[in-house]
């Protein structure tokens, strides 16, 4: 999937967005929060505008039932706020490890 992004969407840089962050298995689980402080550091791209419908499609296959695809809002380098998709953890965190700093390369 990186490939794939890196063929049709730019980078825009580092964000974050409030949520809490697990570790599913070898990946993580972004779920919503509204509680100050709790959140979960990430990346954003621009998608293509021509190819954005294709590549959310494969991204949606890839990210199966257990991850839903929603608008949340994020904050990037020098406060400014943009609104993106992000895919959330739709099943049950309750006997996962919690990811508390919320960035998944620095969990060690």
């Amino acid at each position: 999937m990186a490939a794939l992004l890196h063929r049709h969407a730019r980078h825009l840089g580092a964000g974050t967005a409030c949520g809490r962050l697990y570790a599913v298995e070898w990946y993580p689980g972004m779920v919503p929060s509204d509680v100050a402080g709790e959140c979960v550091a990430g990346d954003v791209f621009e998608l293509d505008a021509g190819a954005a419908e294709r590549v959310l499609a494969r991204l949606d296959e890839y990210e199966g039932e257990a991850f839903r695809r929603r608008v949340i809002e994020v904050a990037m380098a020098g406060e400014t706020r943009v609104y993106a998709f992000a895919y959330l953890y739709a099943a049950s965190v309750a006997d996962l490890p919690r990811v508390a700093h919320g960035d998944w390369p620095r969990r060690g």
